[in-house]
């Protein structure tokens, strides 16, 4: 195929820093990882290879389900979806209480993924914080923090409010039951 020098230029490599927090063997520090087009992991036996790509399977799928709403002509609410663990392969988990490091004092588990913004030219670190339901068998999302690589937050929504930047904009509301994330096409990066 013909590739103009323009998307030459904007072509970017694969390069993206993922980062979990209190997912099974890793604890509150986590534990970060370059992820590239070709990423091996290597390690003793329980040092973690198989939770890093766990939860990387399980954050594909909470965001599949977001790209199907987009797809669909739904509206997309990152508050619409669980951490889903009644289907394959996550019911092998067991429910998201079995998830989170044993030793936590918080029971909340961390992603973190770095991703390029077109919009505003630069990497962004967007952190998701999850909590077990009612019966601590799924996960739902209970913060979003949007972050320059410099750690300067652009958006951040905790305990039910949410605000953007030094601005000052803020809503409150119930973060699980009443606060509702969107991405419009306008505003994805």
């Amino acid at each position: 195929r013909d590739i103009t020098l323009h998307q030459k230029k904007n072509r970017r490599k694969m390069n993206t820093k993922y980062t979990i927090k209190n997912f099974r063997v890793f604890d509150e520090d986590g534990v970060s990882i370059e992820l590239k087009p070709i990423t091996i992991l290597t390690g003793c036996n329980s040092s973690g290879k198989s939770s890093i790509v766990k939860s990387l399977l399980l954050l594909c799928d909470y965001f599949s389900s977001l790209k199907q709403d987009k797809e669909n002509g739904k509206k997309v609410v990152l508050t619409a979806h669980e951490l889903d663990f009644t289907k394959k392969p996550h019911n092998r988990l067991g429910k998201f209480s079995k998830l989170v490091n044993c030793k936590s004092e918080e029971k909340k588990v961390t992603f973190e993924i770095q991703i390029h913004s077109l919009m505003l030219g630069q990497d962004l670190n967007v952190e998701l914080v999850f909590s077990g339901d009612e019966d601590n068998f799924n996960g739902y999302i209970s913060s979003i923090t949007i972050k320059k690589v410099d750690g300067t937050i652009i958006y951040s929504s905790k305990a039910g409010t949410a605000s953007t930047g030094s601005r000052g904009v803020g809503r409150s509301g119930n973060l699980r039951c009443h606060h509702q994330f969107q991405l419009s096409n306008q505003h994805q990066g």
